[in-house]
């Protein structure tokens, strides 16, 4: 049986997402200017947002392909987190982002553990066994 997660999760996850990392990346690319921070912060934020649902979607997806062994919650949150973070690297590089590492690491970081506690959420759903 498919199984997902329920849209209120997917929806709160995604406007966290947004918030939390559009602020920080403001925060954390204090060396650039007004214009390039709120920039940086637009884009992480829009980023996050999208991501969160495309991770949420794309978890469910390779968890699915998976075998239903505890390992599949590890090789679901390592292949989604870099598919990802590989475009939101990208993303950041086009615009111009001043700390790039800086403003991706914590985000990704976090997505990964989010990516774990999603699978791992997949995984122990009585549904699936």
């Amino acid at each position: 049986m498919y199984s997902k997660t329920s849209k209120k999760y997917n929806i709160l996850s995604a406007l966290a997402a947004f918030f939390f990392w559009g602020g920080w990346a403001y925060y954390i690319n204090d060396t650039g200017t007004e214009n390039v921070r709120a920039i940086s912060a637009a884009t992480q934020g829009i980023s996050s947002l999208i991501i969160t649902l495309a991770l949420v979607k794309l978890v469910s997806l390779i968890f699915n392909l998976l075998p239903r062994k505890i390992l599949s919650v590890f090789i679901t949150s390592i292949l989604s987190v870099t598919c990802s973070g590989s475009c939101l690297i990208a993303v950041h590089y086009l615009i111009g982002t001043p700390e790039i590492v800086g403003t991706v690491s914590p985000p990704l970081l976090v997505a990964f553990l989010f990516c774990l506690f999603t699978a791992y959420k997949l995984h122990s759903d009585p549904v699936n066994a």
